[in-house]
């Protein structure tokens, strides 16, 4: 659990690194490389509380999910990934539902993805 002199957001960065991490210079290097992937270029991160973090992750690589999973644990709560147009700017405050309605990973269903399943779940 947090420490009462840490704020979730610093946990966040903690644990997942500075906000607005890149998995590459170029998505679509990225992409070309790992074509099976479910990469997610400047993901949100958000419990029902509110948002924690942005940055890229790669749902099909164990390291990112494995993070995600300590974030979940250290914090207590349920953590979903929401893609970039759905948590940045000023769309950072998502209601419980429109979170629920476009996380494309959580923390108490997934393990690592696959890009299909990324694409199912962003309704492709």
């Amino acid at each position: 659990m947090l420490s009462e002199f840490q704020s979730v957001n610093e946990v966040a960065r903690e644990i997942l690194g500075f906000e607005g991490k890149l998995l590459s210079g170029s998505k679509t290097a990225y992409l070309d490389k790992h074509p099976q992937n479910a990469a997610v270029f400047n993901a949100n991160v958000f419990s029902l509380s509110g948002k924690l973090w942005y940055g890229d992750l790669d749902l099909s690589l164990s390291q990112d999910v494995a993070k995600l999973k300590a974030l979940a644990q250290k914090l207590g709560t349920v953590i979903y990934v929401v893609p970039e147009h759905l948590g940045r700017f000023n769309k950072t405050n998502l209601t419980e539902g429109e979170i629920l309605q476009a996380s494309v990973w959580s923390s108490d269903r997934d393990e690592t993805i696959t890009r299909e399943q990324l694409n199912e779940r962003r309704g492709r």
